[in-house]
């Protein structure tokens, strides 16, 4: 496999260090050091996504 140079924004390295940390986290393979779902959703990779890309569910109009 050939390897590709990216040049990646700081805000883009610090998110790919923390989505490494969460799956290492949430992948360990001794349950003791697993990180649980509450604390998942804890995570900074998560909670950023969650604040960027949140919907208002006032804003979505039903289809019904």
């Amino acid at each position: 496999m050939n390897q590709v140079d990216v040049e990646l924004t700081d805000e883009e390295k610090k998110k790919v260090l923390q989505l490494k940390d969460l799956l290492e986290k949430c992948l360990a393979l001794d349950p003791s050091r697993r990180m649980t779902p509450e604390e998942a959703l804890k995570h900074p990779f998560i909670d950023y996504n969650i604040t960027k890309f949140a919907v208002d569910p006032r804003s979505i109009k039903h289809a019904f």
